[in-house]
């Protein structure tokens, strides 16, 4: 296949990423407000989206690594930015890149704060059950090998 039929291909998966990128951040984006309102049907349905769209997204990057190697830019993280050098950075190649990197970006960003609401939530259920079980409110804290402990005031500071 000549450079130019490669380069086509090449648009047209990252045309594929980039939509497949802006639905899973809309997907992240109701998980959110699925957490918010604890809406358990919606998560599960979200789940299930993210996880197509997390599937199509790796076999889109793996077609797209193969293309970036056929035009001979190489297998390695630079391989994208050496086509891109290729081909102009001002083509439309350039701008559908650039829209991928920014939806996986804010997806990260999104799913981080999404985990960070879990947290919280696992916490209150946790606090709520100690409670319930009649443990004593003692704060939690971190035990020398990271894990959580509440056992404050148990460590002898000094010898008099």
């Amino acid at each position: 296949m000549s450079a130019e039929g490669t380069q086509l291909q090449l648009e047209a998966v990252l045309e594929q990423q980039a939509h497949c990128s802006t639905e899973l951040l809309q997907c992240l984006e109701a998980e959110r407000k699925a957490l918010a309102e604890r809406d358990t049907d919606a998560l599960e349905k979200i789940s299930q989206d993210k996880s197509n769209h997390t599937r199509v997204l790796e076999e889109l990057e793996t077609r797209r690594r193969q293309l970036v190697c056929d035009l001979d830019c190489g297998t390695d993280a630079d391989g994208m930015q050496r086509c891109l050098e290729k081909f102009g950075e001002g083509t439309r190649l350039a701008s559908l890149w650039n829209r991928v990197i920014r939806n996986i970006a804010e997806c990260r960003d999104n799913n981080i704060a999404n985990g960070a609401v879990l947290e919280i939530g696992r916490q209150h259920v946790e606090q709520a059950l100690a409670i319930l079980r009649g443990n004593t409110a003692e704060p939690a804290v971190y035990d020398a090998q990271g894990g959580a402990a509440s056992a404050l005031g148990q460590r002898e500071l000094g010898k008099v």
